[in-house]
């Protein structure tokens, strides 16, 4: 209903705001009205005339009178919305999860700085061990006895070099005290070893030239000495970076397994570990040395397959493990070893046949396959191979 604009009271603007409270008029005294006739407002009404019809009267009009302003109403109209308890009891737990992140916010730097802190304040404690563990893990690093805790140990308390943990050679020199302590598990070497007493760092390295016993003797620095790692008995190293690029370490006694921590050396380009004492599988993670082109480990203990991934490393050229415990047969992957020039697999336990892909290695020179187990026939493949000189296969069970 709209009402007419007839002016509100104290300048008040005629039509009322929707959601305000609306008071009802204070009713007018409504005019008498006859018992038994129509109410009537404005007017007069006999029932003796029979036409039964009102009578209007002239009414004076007043002036400017006031019309209380109506507004429209909708009977499904909901309240505002912040009057709603719907709405409320929302608001309530929206601040309270605001509340909550905060909270947790706050809680989750605190930790983050405490945890920062621990972290700091461990490395201001042991930085050497902190440096070592991220190389290693700590569950490695844990294991009694074993050399990576030994190397950590002589690192922190025996070395005087004082090699610091940010220093350039700090992994190398570590994982050179840990590969002495890998292959030293059941008897030192024969030479070059620790000084002890009143030992000089000087020695003599016998390094073995010949079977059964040619050695040729070297002046050299005992290994673990307050020296320059590079300087080491049967280590080469680059002589402008100070990178470790050779071990060699021929018949001198090496027993235990596998030096793990030679995957510790990215630049190593020459391992050779012959004639001694090492035993167990041969580990496939060697192929990942990027710069690897020389293993020779003949005349051990190794037992176990050949890795495929050692011939899947391209950049080998000359692979020696003759005169071992080796077992399993020659993986395909041979014919990848595109560089590969020398291959010595004689006195072993392989078995299998000779895999045609071999036909794939046109740079092998020299293969020795003799004194195996190798059944079959030869493949025709072989035929491929345009700089083979020397091919040994006697000895076999081939066709």
């Amino acid at each position: 209903v709209i009402a007419k604009n007839g002016g509100a009271p104290n300048g008040d603007s005629p039509l009322m705001k929707a959601g305000e409270d609306m008071k009802d008029p204070e009713p007018e005294q409504a005019p008498p009205k006859h018992e038994d006739g129509p109410d009537v407002e404005y007017g007069v009404f006999d029932p003796e005339d029979e036409g039964g019809l009102a009578v209007a009267l002239p009414v004076a009009e007043e002036e400017d009178p006031y019309i209380q302003s109506a507004v429209e109403y909708d009977p499904d109209a909901k309240p505002p919305i912040y009057r709603r308890r719907r709405f409320r009891l929302y608001a309530f737990l929206g601040f309270f999860a605001l509340v909550a992140v905060a909270v947790g916010a706050v809680i989750g730097i605190v930790l983050s700085g405490n945890s920062s802190s621990s972290d700091d304040a461990e490395a201001e404690e042991d930085p050497v061990r902190v440096r070592i563990e991220r190389l290693v893990g700590a569950e490695a690093l844990d294991d009694p006895g074993s050399p990576y805790e030994q190397a950590y140990l002589w690192m922190k308390y025996n070395d005087t070099l004082g090699v610091e943990p940010n220093d350039p050679n700090f992994v190398q020199r570590f994982a050179l005290v840990s590969f002495y302590y890998a292959t030293t598990v059941d008897e030192p070497w024969n030479t070059c070893n620790p000084p002890e007493d009143d030992e000089e760092d000087n020695c003599i390295y016998r390094h073995l030239v010949g079977l059964p016993s040619s050695y040729q003797d070297f002046p050299w620095i005992r290994w673990l000495t307050p020296t320059k790692e590079c300087e080491w008995a049967g280590i080469y190293c680059d002589d402008d970076s100070n990178q470790l690029r050779a071990i060699e370490l021929h018949g001198n006694n090496l027993n235990g397994e596998w030096p793990e921590s030679l995957k510790l050396l990215p630049f190593l380009q020459s391992i050779s570990l012959p004639w001694g004492s090492l035993s167990g599988p041969l580990p496939a993670d060697v192929a990942e040395l990027d710069h690897l082109v020389s293993i020779e480990a003949q005349y051990n203990d190794w037992t176990g397959p050949i890795p495929r991934e050692w011939f899947e490393s391209r950049q080998l050229v000359r692979l020696n493990l003759a005169g071992c415990k080796l077992s399993g047969t020659i993986p395909p992957s041979v014919g990848q070893a595109k560089d590969l020039r020398a291959l010595y697999l004689q006195s072993n336990d392989i078995t299998g046949q000779i895999p045609p892909e071999i036909g794939q290695a046109t740079n092998l020179a020299f293969l020795y396959l003799n004194k195996n187990a190798l059944t079959g026939t030869i493949p025709e493949t072989i035929s491929d191979m345009s700089s083979l000189e020397r091919f040994y296969v006697q000895k076999n069970d081939l066709n």
